[in-house]
């Protein structure tokens, strides 16, 4: 039997898709995963967002809907927070975290809800 998040997460995504909502922060959120023995197979391939030294690294370019891995690296929690309020991930110390790319081409922006100073862009092309 699923479980009650993972449950949540499929009455979104279903919602989403069924009324054309995609890439908003609940979805987002709901579609983001912590590392696990599924989500670490799941996502060894996927691009990723690595977080180090209060920076972002991030791919050249992903394709759209892409599973995105978040890698934090740093000794303390960071978000990746979109700009337009497309995603919201919280990412704990030394964790992973996936989220879907938009599924349009084009450059998105996104920060560090609790470091100010960390800002990064995601191209989708």
């Amino acid at each position: 039997m699923p479980s009650t998040t993972r449950l949540a997460g499929l009455l979104v995504a279903s919602a989403a898709l069924t009324t054309g909502v995609v890439g908003t922060a609940a979805t987002a959120h709901a579609l983001s995963t912590p590392t696990g023995h599924h989500a670490q197979a799941a996502s060894r391939t996927a691009p990723a967002i690595r977080i180090s030294n209060f920076a972002f690294h991030t791919p050249k370019s992903v394709q759209p809907g892409a599973t995105v891995r978040i890698v934090n690296h740093d000794g303390t929690t960071h978000t990746v927070t979109s700009n337009k309020g497309l995603f919201n991930v919280r990412i704990p110390a030394g964790q992973t975290r996936t989220i879907t790319a938009p599924h349009r081409a084009g450059t998105y922006r996104f920060h560090c809800n609790i470091h100010t100073e960390m800002h990064g862009r995601l191209r989708v092309s």
